[in-house]
């Protein structure tokens, strides 16, 4: 998925605040606001984000031209039925915006905050919302060993390092193990997130504090496997920004 996030969304992102695109706002839910819906429902909701018109119609027989100009949150929203629900509770979310008859009924389709939901802006929106979600986080370049005690020293740090691995190489796991795991690692590692308040931070906040916790450990074990003889390869400090190489991330 390329990169769909400025730096003023992640700004955005990072302080709690909506995101915008166009005249629409966008609104993260919180951890907390997950929990009292269910993950369950949460997760849902991603479907209506992950679907793409033309590749569930595909091989249907309708033009592609007229796929093109249809979103699947307008026509989940005209169904009855459990995607009906689905997208209701996405506009509820994301949106904060209630569901009345006026909000998709009309030739010029579906309407949020006011405004046409164009299948331009609501791709931009939905991929958006998915690159926040992504729960990848990025690790150190391996350090290259000139001797064999540096390389002991890492071997004893590599059983540290299971939950990076298991969130970077998440294989068949759910995304809800994931979150926990993220959730439980932050919480432990954090001398200012716990149990207590992580509740109020939303997905992005919380991948992006434990991205930088590994950050702060990987350049502290760095400098300590460099004192060992080890060839450290772009060991840049954590607090300098990586937004110039990362686009942002």
């Amino acid at each position: 998925m390329s990169n769909h996030m400025n730096p003023h969304d992640r700004l955005c992102l990072l302080s709690g605040n909506p995101l915008q695109r166009g005249h629409i706002k966008i609104h993260f839910p919180t951890i907390d606001e997950i929990v009292a819906m269910t993950y369950e429902a949460y997760n849902s909701m991603m479907v209506v984000f992950m679907t793409n018109m033309i590749d569930l119609y595909q091989g249907s027989g309708i033009p592609e031209e007229l796929l093109e100009e249809l979103n699947f949150l307008d026509v989940a929203l005209r169904q009855e039925g459990e995607f009906q629900e689905i997208a209701i509770r996405v506009v509820q979310t994301y949106f904060k915006q209630e569901v009345t008859d006026r909000l998709f009924i009309g030739e010029a389709g579906l309407s949020i905050q006011g405004q046409p939901l164009t299948n331009e802006l609501w791709d931009s929106i939905r991929f958006l919302i998915l690159e926040a979600n992504d729960l990848n986080t990025e690790s150190e370049v391996d350090p290259v060993f000139t001797n064999e005690k540096a390389k002991e020293i890492w071997l004893k740090q590599k059983k540290a390092e299971e939950m990076r691995n298991k969130v970077k190489n998440k294989g068949g796991e759910s995304f809800e193990n994931l979150l926990c795991d993220i959730i439980s690692s932050v919480c432990s590692k954090s001398h200012s997130v716990t149990y207590l308040n992580v509740g109020a931070l939303n997905v992005f906040q919380l991948k992006d504090h434990l991205g930088k916790l590994i950050e702060i450990e990987a350049y502290d074990l760095n400098m300590m496997f460099a004192a060992h003889g080890a060839e450290i390869k772009d060991n840049k400090h954590w607090s300098e920004s990586k937004s110039d190489t990362n686009g942002g991330k």
